[in-house]
Order: C-alpha cells, then sequence, then structure tokens
C-alpha cells in the first residue's frame, strides 16, 4: 500500500537526537518501518541537531532537503547533517535502515577523525544522495544489518562495536561519493564553509563571534545570522560547541589536569571553564571524565 505523506506550510521545528529510542544517548540505528510505526515520524519541516542516514533497501521515498527534492529507491542512501532542513514529501513501501548520531558519538572515540571532513557531511556538499553499486548493495545492507544487532545485544563494549561499525560503513560511503558532485556554493554558501574552517583552524584562541565577523568582513549579527540558518545554531553557539567537543577529547585522551585543558582553550580561569562545561555538560570536567572512564 502506498502512503503519500505531504506538509503544510510549518514552523522549523529542532528535533534532538535524544528523542530518538536506542540505548545511547547520541546513536541509534532502526529499521524504517520500525521508525514509522513509532509515532515520532515529524511530517513537517525540521532541523536535527545530529547526522542521519537512511540506507534504502526496497520501496521508494521522497525527501526535500534545504529546499531541494530527492528520490530514492533501492541501492541509494541520503546522508544529512546537522541544521539541514528536512521533510519526508513521499513514501512508498519504504524498507531500510535509518542512523541517526551525533559529533560526540563519533569524535569522542576517534580522536583526529571529524564527521564533518567526510564531503558528503559538509556544507559544500551540494548532493546528500549516494549511489550504490549493485556489487556493493549487500555489503552495505550487511553492515546495516549488523550494527541494527549489535544495538539490541546485551553484550559488553557494545557502544565501541557501534562505532566500528559507523566508522565503515561511513568509509564505504566516501568511496562511493562522487566528488564533482558538490554544488558550486552562493556566496552565503561560502561564507559559511569559511567560517567553519575559520573555527577549526582558531576555536582555541578566539572565542568570540567579533573575531571571526572582523575576518571575515561581515558584521557580527549578519554572521550569526547566516550560519543559524544553515546549521540550526548561532555563530556564537557554533564556536562554544567546538570548544566542547575539544575539552571532551582532551578530557578523555591526552591525560591532561583540568588546569592544563583550561589553559590549552585559552580561558580566562579553571573556575571559569568549568562553569562553561557544566552549563553545557550538567557536571563538571572531572566528573565527566569519570563517568566516560567507568
Amino acid at each position: 500500500m502506498d502512503v503519500l505523506m505531504k506538509s503544510e506550510a510549518h514552523s522549523i521545528n529542532q528535533i534532538s537526537c535524544a528523542r530518538i529510542p536506542g540505548k545511547f544517548p547520541h546513536f541509534s540505528v532502526c529499521r524504517y518501518q520500525d521508525f514509522a510505526a513509532n509515532g515520532i515520524l515529524d511530517l513537517n519541516p525540521h532541523r536535527h541537531n545530529f547526522y542521519m542516514m537512511l540506507v534504502v533497501e526496497g520501496g521508494s521515498c521522497t525527501h526535500q532537503v534545504d529546499f531541494e527534492s530527492y528520490t530514492l529507491t533501492r541501492g541509494q542512501a541520503l546522508l544529512m547533517h546537522p541544521g539541514q532542513v528536512h521533510v519526508w514529501e513521499e513514501v512508498k513501501e519504504l524498507e531500510g535502515y535509518l542512523f541517526f548520531f551525533t559529533d560526540d558519538f563519533f569524535s569522542l572515540r576517534y580522536h583526529q577523525n571529524v564527521l564533518s571532513r567526510f564531503p558528503f557531511f559538509s556544507a559544500d556538499s551540494g548532493c546528500p544522495m549516494i549511489e550504490i553499486p549493485e556489487e556493493d548493495q549487500d555489503r552495505i545492507f550487511e553492515l546495516s544489518s549488523l550494527t541494527l544487532s549489535e544495538m539490541h545485544r546485551d553484550a559488553s563494549n557494545s557502544e565501541s562495536v557501534l562505532r566500528s561499525y559507523l566508522n565503515i560503513i561511513l568509509y564505504e560511503f566516501r568511496r562511493l561519493f562522487p566528488e564533482e558532485a558538490a554544488a558550486s556554493l552562493t556566496y552565503v554558501q561560502r561564507k559559511v564553509v569559511e567560517f567553519k574552517d575559520l573555527v577549526e583552524l582558531h576555536y582555541k584562541t578566539l572565542h568570540q563571534v567579533r573575531d571571526y565577523a572582523d575576518r571575515m568582513a561581515l558584521t557580527p549579527n549578519y554572521l550569526n545570522r547566516i550560519i543559524r540558518e544553515h546549521t540550526g545554531m548561532s555563530a556564537g553557539e557554533y564556536i562554544r560547541s567546538r570548544l566542547m567537543l575539544e575539552a571532551k577529547r582532551l578530557l578523555l585522551h591526552e591525560g591532561l589536569t583540568v588546569s592544563e585543558i583550561s589553559h590549552a582553550l585559552n580561558f580566562s580561569s579553571n573556575t571559569y571553564f568549568g562553569r562553561f562545561f557544566k552549563q553545557r555538560e550538567g557536571m563538571s570536567p572531572d566528573q565527566f571524565r569519570k563517568q566516560i572512564a567507568e
């Protein structure tokens, strides 16, 4: 039976990964059929604060992503990054796998591996859809099935195994992604990419939006607006999010003291760094390190 799902004009909701059922707060994988049946499928335009992958095994669907429509059938995948405006437009007997994950789930364990460096997750990738050649489809479907099975196992180190499967699937897609498919960028898109590159270079020393706006010959208000439009967060929030990710990485991987991390990230004092961290994570840096290590 075909199901047609069209959205009407609606405010753009912010969808959190925490809304997706699963064992872990920053990762989930499920069959589309189960996802649609649990009542949380949002048919109106919305943004995610997480990455989403749809791997189609049967049937078809149409998605609108940032005002472009994409129709997917067997052997195709849709790859979305946080901040993209997304709506399910049409579904016909769809079968496949949905993956949901955040920067934290992936990056905290793969210290040098940043999701935005995958070409299909960068702001300048115009097409979020990947064609999976017929000879590769069974392998991708099997990897997806193994990930789903691991998600439901009651086994030790399950989260690490899930990260490994995710890493493999992403690299499979990287092999298949047509680099030449990247679309020509508009002025605003170029500025978004420029901002993200500048943050990656200077987030340890430059914490203020004005620092970046000055380098880009923009006003802070305009920079905040275009970054919010493309990522779902303000420029300041984006900078703070990058700082927070690095703080977590350093707490887990480098064996530094909180004081050393505060200094490395150019905070004015340990107290300010501790307050910054607790406001965003709900616990102190030391508590975070102890919890993850357990």
